[in-house]
């Protein structure tokens, strides 16, 4: 799966610096080859062979979103607007396609496909809009797969990954310009997987593990880290009334977990932990 990514990378770049073919015939023999690897992958799963059909559905996945944020993010063929529909339904395909086959694997690869692929297809100019629009679709395919599957790894790569994005991003292209939408991707952050835990908490019967609860605590510690980040020179008075804020949300949150869930004791006492924290 690694070398097919970085064979279907270099061969975009390659043909786009040589002007082999025109921008839209790279993407779509992109998409066309991703979709020939999913179709041939589900055909295996059906003969039986699990693990080979695996990796080709995750090749085929991670093939797709290569090809299509090379549409918008490296070529400039899509608007936004159009751009973030394509994604949204990618994203929701991929993640239908391995709740159906009941593979974390699936999930996991993609991940990290979709992860490597903003940093492989490097533009030469700064697209912050398109780059922040892929993360917070791909997060938002990621907890919803979640909601539904208990798939370990998966949302901890996926929040990891997009935090260390970010900050290279941040480290290299942030100007005062973009700070709504750095802080406003931060916000949906946060957003996502706060609500993810809760969603669980409320209608799933079982207790959230360690993986959930660090990742519920790193959450809140990150997302208050950007925003602390960001308003340093402009809206620093505030970051008192943003503690504030964060410890109210987490005490909310347990005192629904105590509704919701009476006997997930490590939700709640985490949650009432974070809030005393802030």
């Amino acid at each position: 799966v690694i070398l097919f990514l970085f064979s279907a990378t270099f061969f975009l770049r390659y043909a786009y610096q040589n002007n082999w073919i025109g921008p839209v015939g790279r993407v779509a023999i992109g998409e066309l080859v991703g979709a020939g690897l999913v179709i041939a992958g589900c055909r295996y799963l059906l003969n039986g062979w699990r693990r080979f059909s695996n990796m080709l559905i995750s090749t085929g996945i991670v093939v797709i979103y290569l090809a299509t944020y090379s549409a918008f993010g490296f070529y400039n063929l899509l608007s936004q607007q159009h751009a973030g529909i394509f994604l949204a339904i990618l994203i929701l395909e991929s993640m239908i396609v391995a709740v159906f086959c009941r593979s974390s694997v699936i999930g996991l690869v993609s991940v990290i496909g979709r992860l490597m692929t903003p940093l492989l297809m490097q533009a030469d100019h700064d697209a912050y809009a398109s780059f922040f629009m892929y993360l917070a679709a791909l997060n938002f395919g990621v907890v919803v797969a979640l909601c539904v599957q208990r798939w370990r790894a998966v949302g901890s790569v996926a929040f990891v990954g997009t935090q260390f994005l970010f900050w290279m991003w941040y480290d290299g292209n942030y100007h005062p310009e973009k700070f709504a939408w750095a802080l406003g991707f931060q916000v949906v952050m946060f957003v996502l997987y706060f609500a993810q835990c809760l969603v669980v908490a409320r209608s799933q019967n079982r207790t959230a593990d360690y993986e959930d609860l660090v990742r519920y605590v790193v959450n809140g510690i990150l997302g208050f880290i950007a925003i602390r980040v960001l308003t340093l020179e402009s809206w620093s008075d505030w970051i008192g009334t943003v503690a504030i804020l964060m410890a109210t949300v987490y005490a909310v949150a347990g005192k629904l977990i105590l509704t919701w869930r009476p006997n997930d004791h490590r939700l709640l006492l985490t949650s009432l932990a974070v809030s005393v924290g802030f």
